[in-house]
């Protein structure tokens, strides 16, 4: 009961948070990504790729929390893979927790107003519990830790900074070649 008291207290609404003047993705420069976290983007794309039977991004405009899992209304935008709703609801079950240097472990943090990609099974659940990814522009973003906003504009007054540092980032015409290079998922 307290958890449930204390979730109510802290939902953010993406309109509430202060954006910064720069946009990060102006800041950007692939020279400054590590080549970790190209590998890294590489192998999740196609693992996300290969087990995802919808791919799809829109706007949450609900967020439910059920114990540890949550669940999301999400308004359609786009179905990068599959064409069913134009308004779904999305499962996104708990993730184990966060490791240190795991981007995996990161959880997925629904946010009401927040423009996502979500690769979703069969039964319209997050793949991993962490396959949501923020749209900026024509560049996909995922936090590294927890303790950073999914929405970067969000997350500090950015100036000079790496975005890198705290965030993995990738074209989505990145997403779009691995989408067409694997098969879907479809074993469940």
């Amino acid at each position: 009961m307290l958890g449930i008291i204390w979730s109510l207290l802290f939902t953010v609404q993406a309109q509430d948070l202060n954006t910064s003047k720069i946009k990060p993705s102006e800041l950007l420069n692939s020279e400054l990504q590590s080549l970790k976290d190209q590998v890294y983007i590489e192998e999740m794309l196609e693992r996300y790729a290969r087990n995802a039977k919808y791919v799809v991004s829109g706007e949450i405009i609900d967020v439910r929390s059920l114990g540890r899992d949550k669940e999301a209304e999400l308004m359609v935008d786009n179905w990068y893979r599959g064409d069913t709703k134009m308004a779904l609801t999305v499962s996104i079950p708990y993730n184990a927790p966060f490791v240190e240097g795991e981007y995996s472990s990161v959880p997925g943090k629904p946010i009401h107003g927040y423009n996502v990609i979500m690769f979703l099974d069969a039964q319209f659940r997050v793949l991993d519990g962490n396959a949501i990814f923020y749209m900026d522009d024509e560049y996909i973003w995922r936090n590294k830790r927890p303790t950073v906003f999914l929405y970067p504009n969000s997350d500090r007054e950015w100036d000079s900074q790496n975005p890198y540092e705290d965030y993995i980032v990738f074209p989505e015409e990145d997403l779009v070649y691995w989408l067409r290079k694997q098969k879907e998922g479809g074993w469940f």
